[in-house]
């Protein structure tokens, strides 16, 4: 229908032309694409590419197998050694301590935990009893290696312990045999450095209960009970210390410690003037070779014994050189020294005519 015309428009004005209409493109069908079949593996793979297969997993299980026979074989390896230094050091001979640290050094350095708290033990040993301050630093590296490795055994503790002790913490040494104990932790060692804890702490009666008990599980060990028997005494039992020091011989004939131990015990007793003139000549036949531990001990012996013989110029001088022979003195060197000193004061004085004895 025509639009109708406005009377106001111009006229011969030509009308807009309508807008075409935008075609619409049609839409062209897709053709069925069939898929890709799947790849026929049985059909492409050859005799030669399964063999080689079988190959390669075969090397790789017999690799494997091959590794974990090895470090089963190493660990067992590991094992003995560890087994044979401990062996070897039960001697508490100086000289036996150090070869059992040489054979232990492969597996420590191998990182094995075991051997790094032998090691730890045994250096100890070397530098707290036997005087020997060279192997203080290789105590303490070992002991911190088998602690970062979190060593589940007795020289772990034990080493930490004594320590502990050497450095004066008493509390600290009796806190970490109280927690071994609480998750059911013991052993000889730790019994020992429990008494010496408390001995350090003034409880004398707890020290020599744990001393006891030290003793009656470690009866193998004849360092562990000369350290015993030397610490009994410091508390003036010589009757126990002396059963100590016998069983030590009992294991170790030739036990300098528990030689001089035990003649030590026996005239603090008041007698055996015999046998501790017997053991003091046993302990200083080797008197060159001895350690300032061993010296230190053997000395304060030959003191107490010439002392009770009224040989006192010999008495003071075996006393002042068995103070001397380690830092820090032996305490019961120490002792033997002021009982020296004490029978000279009381001494009456030589006329003209008394002799010395030759020094």
């Amino acid at each position: 229908m025509p639009r109708p015309v406005d009377a106001n428009e111009p006229a011969g004005k030509p009308e807009p032309e309508p807008e075409p209409e935008a075609e619409v493109p049609p839409v062209q069908p897709v053709p069925d694409v069939e898929p890709a079949p799947a790849p026929d593996w049985k059909r492409r793979e050859s005799l030669g590419s399964a063999l080689a297969q079988i190959a390669v997993a075969a090397v790789l299980l017999g690799a494997g197998v091959f590794w974990r026979y090895h470090r089963a074989e190493v660990r067992l390896s590991d094992a003995a050694q560890v087994k044979a230094a401990r062996t070897q050091a039960s001697s508490d001979a100086p000289e036996d301590l150090k070869a059992a640290l040489a054979a232990l050094k492969p597996a420590a350095a191998r990182g094995v935990r075991e051997a790094n708290a032998l090691s730890a033990r045994l250096n100890l040993e070397l530098w707290r009893t036997h005087g020997l301050a060279e192997h203080q630093a290789p105590a303490r590296e070992a002991l911190a290696l088998a602690e970062q490795a979190d060593a589940p055994t007795e020289d772990r503790y034990a080493a930490r312990a004594l320590v502990l002790l050497q450095e004066g913490k008493a509390g600290e040494a009796e806190a970490l045999y109280r927690d071994v104990e609480r998750r059911g932790g013991q052993s000889p060692w730790l019994s020992y450095a429990l008494g010496r804890a408390l001995q350090q702490q003034g409880d004398g009666p707890g020290a020599a209960g744990a001393y006891q008990r030290a003793v009656e599980a470690g009866w193998k060990d004849p360092g562990l009970l000369a350290s015993c028997g030397e610490a009994l005494l410091e508390l003036d039992r010589p009757g126990d210390a002396a059963r100590a020091f016998e069983a030590a011989l009992g294991r170790e004939p030739g036990h300098v410690r528990s030689l001089a131990g035990l003649a030590l015990a026996r005239l603090f007793e008041g007698g055996a003037s015999t046998l501790a003139e017997k053991a003091v000549e046993a302990g200083l036949a080797r008197r060159d070779a001895l350690t300032p531990g061993q010296k230190a001990r053997v000395l304060a012996a030959a003191a107490e014994l010439e002392r009770q013989q009224s040989k006192l110029d010999l008495a003071r001088r075996d006393a002042g050189d068995a103070v001397a022979a380690m830092k820090p003195a032996w305490p019961l060197a120490e002792r033997v020294q002021a009982r020296v000193l004490a029978g000279a004061k009381a001494a009456p004085p030589r006329g003209p005519g008394s002799q010395s004895h030759p020094e």
